[in-house]
């Protein structure tokens, strides 16, 4: 297992051997997690049994769920065994402590894994790193944006139309264009960069300047100094193009990375049980305004002359819906969103999803 975790997205750790894992019964309906933006990086709470909650790293680069060595040994968390850890971007390999956790929840979502790994880190500002893994294999959908994560069934309904892209060393990716090289790269919600390439692609791409020496960068076991640059030229991730961005150059040797800068304009769906995920634009798999139209309990959605979908409710003015990528909508003046359901390639459904948090789910009656 790897994980990108760290102040540039350059801590790696991969557990090649482990205590073992629990597991939790099945849930049966859709949960979320409300994450609070640090300016560069998303951070959700964390409960274990009744101790005060506590600010961790929601990271889609790491498989391996993490606890700082202080914070647990001030809970008493009992320790179960040790795993092996490699650190990506310095090579160091470690022996780490693996507690037991007990009952814990991110946020209003419970963890199927309740065995977690120790390790130190610099960073100050949170007690730990959690990623999708941690849901036992339901589906994943990473809003950033919106500041929330929803974890649900992983089932027809929710699972995004088009096709998916693997997972590259167990961690969600996705094959962007760089200056017009196709290049694999993570998707990396714990990485505080844009897009990060390795040192050996500096002279490769076309940059406006030369890159110049940037901020150390901490991994669990290390550090090391990174540069930084501006591309001469396009990224291409999906449907999106982004053009000149910046660009940090590291000693990682997992490739290259797309990190939070990126990723919070974007929705990230991830399906851990099939390696597989998908990064997606307000433009991707819009079904048809026909398609979409009808009643779903308390909500009607009808198509405009012009083709715009407008939800009306009979507590509330009718609203346009902004499509932000597979079958899921927000309402222009608020928050609250709308993921229709979809079964056989049909909209079947209607899960709502509140600016509070609060979710419904409706079935398409007419």
């Amino acid at each position: 297992m790897r994980s990108l975790v760290g102040v540039l997205g350059l801590a790696a750790a991969t557990l090649v051997a482990s205590a073992g894992s629990s597991q939790s019964a099945p849930h049966p309906g859709e949960e979320l997690v409300r994450l609070y933006s640090s300016g560069t990086r998303a951070m959700a709470i964390l409960t274990i049994g009744g101790a005060a909650p506590a600010p961790v790293v929601f990271d889609t680069g790491t498989d391996v769920d993490m606890l700082t060595e202080s914070y647990a040994s001030g809970l008493k968390l009992p320790t179960v065994g040790k795993s092996e850890s490699i650190d990506l971007a310095t090579g160091k390999r470690s022996w780490l402590p693996v507690v037991e956790l007990g009952s814990v929840r991110l946020g209003a979502a419970s963890l199927a894994d309740t065995k977690v790994q120790l390790f130190e880190t610099a960073a100050d500002d949170s007690v730990g790193v959690f990623g999708p893994a941690a849901f036992g294999g339901r589906l994943v959908t990473l809003e950033l944006g919106a500041g929330r994560l929803r974890v649900a069934p992983r089932d027809g309904g929710t699972m995004p139309q088009q096709a998916a892209e693997p997972f590259a060393d167990n961690l969600p990716s996705a094959t962007v264009e760089v200056g017009g090289m196709r290049v694999r790269a993570h998707l990396d919600s714990g990485s505080n960069t844009g897009l990060m390439l390795p040192k050996s692609m500096m002279n490769k791409v076309k940059l406006k300047a030369p890159a110049r020496p940037g901020p150390t960068a901490y991994s669990a076991s290390g550090s090391q100094q990174v540069y930084v640059g501006q591309l001469d030229g396009d990224l291409k991730i999906g449907s999106r193009i982004i053009h000149d961005p910046q660009v940090t150059f590291s000693g990682i040797s997992a490739g290259a990375n797309i990190g939070f800068a990126i990723l919070r304009d974007m929705t990230l769906v991830i399906d851990t049980a099939g390696k597989r995920s998908w990064l997606l634009d307000p433009a991707v798999d819009v079904p048809a305004a026909a398609e979409i139209a009808g009643t779903y309990g308390p909500v009607t959605v009808r198509a405009s002359g012009t083709g715009k979908l407008i939800v009306e409710r009979a507590d509330k003015a009718p609203a346009q819906l902004v499509s932000i990528g597979s079958a899921l909508f927000q309402e222009g003046s608020t928050a609250e969103r709308f993921q229709f359901m979809r079964t056989g390639g049909r909209v079947t459904g209607l899960r709502t999803i509140s600016a509070g948090g609060r979710i419904a789910t409706f079935a398409k009656t007419g």
